[in-house]
């Protein structure tokens, strides 16, 4: 009988639980939910080293969704393989639609490829058009709306990577813009805002973002990317070798051996050719001509005598343009703070430089690095990937020579953060390019609700889950007592 009691008072305890519940609920939503417009971007980030979809959607918050489309790279697909290519992108934007809003079709995308394709042009423009020709006719063949699909130019890359870092900064927020320095695997980028105007410069550009105009410094250095300027650095190597077979390696850590062939040399724009010449001073070719031959490059280490090699392959010298960057590109000082995004960033971490470390700082552990002898490499910086082991020490000298005598960063004005995410959100030309095109995002109406009232949202459903749970147990409860007592 007492046991009735208690589940009785249970039972009991539970309606005022669920009223409470139930006013929580109502005054949460209708108070702290209000439509809201959703833009949804889809950008394809076709780089040097693979292909990628993301799908942005932005109402007060940011969400960044990806999926991982192709894995070497569009210019690196033979013409056999072609039908895979187009099985993997397929693939792609069919996985993109998961994140999309429900029913929706025709929403906007758009295609960009960057350094990695403006190189196959350059080297291969036959190869270059089959493969655009593939990628249309995929996109096409979807339900998306296609926008843009083309390589995008260097400076526009500069740009896209120069609003996402000011945008994920809250620089237009807090008035006070960051620079941009990156580097991918075939060209670098910076970007910042001057006081010039757009006619004192040829790379200064009026833009217009969230509000405001600015005028902005942009340029790209294409074959000066890492793993470019790594090819261009083995080519003069072995140049200075005689064209042996063997040649010692300053910029590698001693115990580690390159195996370069001679395609993988020669056959590229970055080495030979007008295009080489313009960009380096000089064409590099083997003249004994062996298409199947094989090279050797022994490292070294020898930070030193590799910076130096790097100093002789990039003019730095300003002749008709003061102040310059690099190549004679007339470029304003640089000034105030910089984001240093892409294989700046993952040098420093690889080596265990602090976000904002110093000029010297940056060098010391450059040379650390570098000094060690590769079979000692996996155990000193044992959280790193093994693959990415052979060329950690070229990639922090060449990202130094860039800060430091490229661009001009001086012990004075090196305020560089080296980013990847910033509030959990990757720094990366597509952010940039998704707020560029926000006009012609996709737009729909979605209820949201407010944080301050989300709290009282959640009390209230934990309420009514009690109350169920008190009834519940209540009424098996009395049930089970009733048929006891009548036994």
């Amino acid at each position: 009988m007492a046991e009735g009691k208690v589940f009785k008072v249970l039972i009991g305890f539970a309606i005022p639980v669920i009223i409470i519940g139930i006013v929580l609920v109502i005054v949460g939503y209708r108070n702290g939910s209000e439509q809201k417009t959703q833009l949804t971007s889809t950008i394809v980030d076709a780089g040097g080293s693979g292909t990628r979809l993301i799908v942005y959607q932005y109402t007060d918050t940011l969400e960044e969704h990806k999926v991982e489309c192709e894995g070497i790279g569009l210019g690196n697909w033979k013409e056999e393989d072609y039908p895979e290519l187009e099985r993997q992108l397929n693939e792609c934007y069919k996985k993109g639609h998961q994140y999309l809003p429900d029913g929706s079709t025709n929403t906007p995308i758009w295609f960009g490829a960057t350094a990695g394709m403006r190189l196959l042009k350059l080297r291969d423009p036959t190869r270059y058009d089959k493969i655009w020709t593939l990628v249309k006719k995929t996109l096409n063949a979807t339900d998306y709306d296609n926008k843009w699909s083309d390589v995008f130019p260097g400076e526009y890359e500069a740009r896209f990577s120069w609003i996402t870092s000011n945008i994920l900064s809250k620089a237009f927020v807090n008035k006070k813009t960051v620079g941009m320095v990156e580097t991918g695997s075939s060209s670098i980028q910076i970007a910042f805002a001057v006081n010039e105007s757009a006619d004192a410069n040829k790379h200064i550009d009026a833009i217009k973002i969230k509000g405001h105009t600015v005028n902005l410094y942009e340029y790209s250095y294409l074959c000066y990317g890492e793993a470019e300027g790594l090819r261009r650095v083995h080519a003069e190597l072995i140049k200075a070798a005689g064209f042996s077979n063997e040649a010692s390696d300053p910029c590698s850590n001693i115990g580690y051996n390159w195996t370069r062939s001679s395609d993988f040399l020669w056959s590229v724009p970055c080495v030979k050719g007008d295009f080489a010449t313009t960009v380096f001073g000089s064409s590099i070719e083997d003249p004994q001509g062996n298409a199947n031959k094989t090279y050797t490059l022994s490292g070294s280490s020898e930070p030193e005598k590799c910076m130096e090699l790097i100093k002789k392959m990039i003019p730095t010298e300003c002749t008709s343009n003061t102040p310059c960057g690099m190549d004679d590109v007339s470029q304003p000082k640089v000034h105030g703070k910089y984001l240093a995004l892409a294989s700046f960033y993952y040098s420093t971490d690889y080596m265990g430089l602090p976000y904002n470390g110093k000029k010297e700082e940056y060098w010391n552990k450059t040379v650390e690095l570098c000094k060690t002898p590769y079979s000692e490499i996996p155990s000193k910086y044992e959280d790193e990937p093994e693959k990415f082991m052979n060329k950690q020490c070229f990639d922090s000298i060449f990202s130094y020579f860039l800060l430091s005598e490229g661009y001009k960063f001086d012990e004075d004005n090196w305020d560089v953060e080296y980013v990847h995410k910033i509030n959990g959100k990757s720094v990366e030309w597509t952010l940039g390019a998704a707020f560029s095109f926000m006009d012609e995002a996709f737009k729909t109406e979605i209820d949201v609700v407010q944080p301050q009232y989300r709290a009282m949202l959640i009390v209230g459903i934990v309420l009514l889950v009690l109350a169920a749970v008190f009834i519940v147990v209540g009424i098996v409860g009395l049930t089970k007592s009733r048929q006891y007592e009548s036994i």
